[in-house]
Order: C-alpha cells, then structure tokens, then sequence
C-alpha cells in the first residue's frame, strides 16, 4: 500500500484514537526536548525553597517564647553589667580587694594594677584588667581569699598563683608572725575601658 493523500486520510478515519495518541505523545517529547535544560534549574530552585520553608518553620517554632527569652537575656545582661570592673576606676578596683581582705582574714602586702594599652578586640566591649596580688596568711584564709576572687562580685580569670612560705620571700615581722603563706596573684578582672 502506496502512502497517498487518500491512504493517509483512510488510516486517521479509521484509527482516531491511535493517531491522537501519536500526535500526542509526539508533542510530549518535543515539550519535553525543549524544555530539558530547565529541570536542573527547577530543581535547585526547588531545594532553595523547601530549605527556606524548613528555616521558617523552625524560626516560626522558635519563636513561641521568644519575649521570655529576650527578657530573661536584658535581665543576664544587667547581672553581668554589675559583675564587670571598669578599669580607669582604680580607687573602686582597689576597694574590691580591699574587702575581700576585711572579709577573708589574709593581710594584703602588694596590690598593683597593671596598666594596658591594649584596646578590645573588634566587635568586643570587655577587656581584661590585669591586677598582681600579695597575700599573706595562714592556709585558710589565703585560700580563703583565692576562692572569693573566683566567686566574687567581679567576673575573674586566674593567670597564675604561687604560693611561699612567708619567710622564703620576706623576713617576718611582728605583724605578719602569725601569716606562714605568702600568695602571690596574677589575676584578669573582667573589665570595660
């Protein structure tokens, strides 16, 4: 059979549906030729959005206590506003010390704080206050002393501690007789400029 005009009108009357068919998947795979290049881009597009989604739930989840949060940080915040030495108030930053001898018992014999130059890191506001203290007294109360500049109103960091026999590094007085320590200090207070 010879593909004429009269054959190939014969064959569509006779098989509608399969010619439909044809032509429509024909018109499927030419769509889908097309439009190929586009389905690694729908896909990222997809994965964007769908992390976007998940983020914004999380963030929607999160946020149901977020004004308790957000007080309770304002209130963490004052807390360490009063925890924290300023360090061109000398007179304030010696009284500190000075009360933790009233309070302990240990006879302060040198109390310097050392000057710094160095400025905060960027995108900080505290800086470390450097301080050297000597103490002197018996076990107890030098450590004593040791344990309230650890937990004491201001937020410290030891440097380092040595600890002497008070007559290896000066000769006893009548006022230090009772004092067999000494206790040397490096300390960093928590600080602001």
């Amino acid at each position: 059979m010879a593909l004429t005009k009269e054959n190939i009108g014969v064959v569509l009357r006779k098989n509608p549906v399969g010619v439909s068919c044809f032509v429509l998947s024909l018109g499927v795979l030419v769509f889908a030729y097309l439009r190929s290049d586009a389905i690694p881009e729908a896909e990222a597009t997809l994965g964007t959005n769908t992390s976007m989604v998940d983020r914004l739930n999380q963030n929607i989840s999160n946020s149901a206590h977020l004004k308790e949060q957000y007080d309770l940080l304002l209130e963490s915040a004052r807390k360490l506003e009063k925890r924290v030495a300023t360090a061109s108030a000398l007179a304030d930053n010696q009284r500190y010390f000075y009360r933790l001898e009233a309070s302990t018992g240990a006879k302060l014999i040198d109390l310097r704080q050392i000057p710094s130059d160095t400025v905060p890191a960027k995108g900080t506001y505290y800086k470390p206050v450097t301080f050297n203290v000597v103490v002197q007294g018996d076990y107890e109360r030098t450590f004593a002393f040791l344990r309230e500049l650890e937990n004491g109103t201001y937020i410290s960091r030891i440097n380092s501690v040595s600890l002497a026999p008070a007559g290896a590094s000066q000769a006893l007085t009548a006022e230090t007789q009772g004092y067999p320590l000494t206790m040397s200090i490096n300390l960093d207070l928590v600080g602001v400029p």
